[in-house]
């Protein structure tokens, strides 16, 4: 999954923070993180990345977390839009 067991505890923001960005190499920040009832979890981030990335491996390491595929949405914003 690209966390390094040395580096537990997370917070739940954090953990999944560190997953996407381990795995797309981008920064990115948390959006918006919610737990909901327990049987599912959101979370929107914003990242930054010069190059496109695997939205597969990004769900492979999601799908620990979940007993379904994960879902995953992306949208790209040219780069001139995060100014």
């Amino acid at each position: 999954m690209g966390v390094d067991p040395s580096e537990i505890p997370f917070s739940l923001g954090t953990l999944f923070k560190i997953i996407i960005e381990r795995n797309i190499r981008a920064v990115c920040s948390l959006n918006e993180i919610d737990a909901g009832d327990g049987t599912r979890i959101k979370v929107i981030a914003t990242c930054r990345t010069e190059s496109s990335f695997e939205v597969d491996k990004v769900k492979a390491s999601l799908s620990y977390f979940s007993r379904e595929d994960p879902k995953l949405f992306t949208k790209r914003i040219a780069p001139e839009k995060w100014r």
